[in-house]
């Protein structure tokens, strides 16, 4: 973090006063009045002006300094000598209003003027000189072009500024005081000021990480791709034969064939392991998106994920008649893990369980009358491969809390 200064109007001339930038000459005051009063008469009112102040042999005033001649112009004249006094007054304190908000601009601020297309610095702010290394001396009057920008660069500096178009903005390569070469945001605005010049504003912000995590994710999205085709069709396929082969075993065999029961415990490992790989896919292919979403009637979704769910002897209670804005699809697997999850862990009850669905004041929620829920894994229980069951993938809670929060629910 550095202390913002003042922004450098170049070229910056100083008089050790408060260090306010001196922006404008005595000289240059006069020619305000001159174009009005002639230059006899414009010198006379500016010379009575300073004098008025206290700033008499002064030749170079500050902004405060400006307001403070013109307002003592003001006064002592009328008619068109006051209005133009008045007029000054107000553009230097616009101007400096002006430059106090640039400097305050936390990233590299530009002012430039145009020399034909060619942007030339007139101003820049503190966190300009900290990020591309040029203070207001060694920028003053220079093209942005020559400055900043390195010759690989897709868009040059003219490019950038030629459209003018408000409100413009484009990533772009840009050089900075170490060498390195930083992808910039690049902001900006042309407008045309009260004297007919063309004047250009833009703001350069470093999206250089961001765009390194972008490209990152999108890799780990790749891979994630890639892992589900082989999860899908390299392990699931080869699953699915292998159960059908055991359920053909375990047909042939006498209830009494001691091999019977070792192809029925490698059938019940193998439907675990299907339903693992299942909850995997669809953690891995939603994630925490949601698609189009519509209203639902909760009741609905309830009662058809009750009827996909192996449930025993658990009974459904429904008093939800609500509505409610949601993936259906997303929904109705947030229910079916919901219940799955309340009759497997049902315990001490599984034979009597009810499972209640009805509404909030905003919402919705689901319980059941089992044993309850271990204090211990109470905390972790939403967390992946958190299970009390012996047989629990630990993965239908995580799915479910996923689904909620890319609903924006909670």
């Amino acid at each position: 973090m550095y202390a913002q200064g003042p922004a450098q109007r170049l070229p910056q001339h100083h008089d050790g006063r408060d260090g306010d930038p001196l922006v404008i000459s005595r000289e240059e005051l006069v020619g305000k009045f001159a174009s009005a009063l002639g230059v006899e008469k414009a010198e006379s009112v500016v010379g009575d002006g300073v004098e008025a102040v206290g700033l008499g042999g002064r030749d170079r005033l500050a902004y405060d300094e400006v307001g403070d001649v013109c307002e003592a112009i003001r006064s002592a004249h009328d008619g068109a000598v006051a209005t133009i006094a008045d007029e000054i007054r107000v553009h230097t304190q616009a101007e400096r209003r002006f430059e106090t908000l640039l400097a305050n601009v936390p990233e590299p601020a530009v002012v430039v003027e145009f020399d034909g297309d060619e942007p030339v610095v007139s101003m820049i702010n503190d966190a300009f000189s900290e990020t591309f290394g040029y203070d207001s001396s060694a920028a003053g009057g220079r093209t942005l072009q020559s400055l900043i920008v390195p010759e690989e660069a897709d868009v040059s500096a003219q490019a950038m500024w030629a459209r003018y178009d408000n409100d413009a903005s484009e990533e772009i390569k840009r050089r900075t005081a170490n060498g390195d070469i930083r992808t910039m945001l690049f902001r900006s605005a042309v407008v045309t000021r009260e004297t007919g010049a063309i004047e250009g504003y833009g703001i350069y912000t470093d999206i250089t990480d961001r765009k390194r995590r972008e490209q990152q994710l999108h890799h780990q999205n790749q891979q994630l791709e890639r892992f589900v085709d082989v999860v899908s069709h390299d392990l699931r396929n080869p699953l699915e034969v292998s159960l059908s082969r055991l359920e053909l075993a375990q047909g042939t065999l006498d209830a009494d064939d001691p091999a019977a029961e070792h192809v029925r415990i490698a059938r019940e490992s193998n439907k675990r392991m299907r339903t693992m790989i299942e909850d995997l896919l669809s953690l891995a292919r939603q994630g925490k998106a949601v698609g189009e979403t519509e209203p639902v009637r909760l009741d609905e979704v309830a009662r058809t994920a009750w009827s996909t769910v192996d449930t025993g002897e658990a009974t459904l209670s429904v008093t939800a008649d609500r509505t409610i804005e949601a993936d259906r699809n997303r929904l109705a697997e947030l229910f079916e893990n919901l219940l799955r999850n309340a009759v497997e862990h049902a315990g001490c009850a599984p034979d009597t369980l009810t499972v209640t669905v009805g509404t909030t004041r905003d919402g919705f929620y689901l319980e059941d009358d089992g044993c309850g829920i271990d204090d211990a894994v109470r905390e972790s229980l939403f967390d992946e491969g958190v299970t009390t069951a012996e047989e629990g993938t630990g993965l239908g809670l995580s799915i479910v809390e996923t689904i909620a929060e890319a609903h924006g629910w909670t």
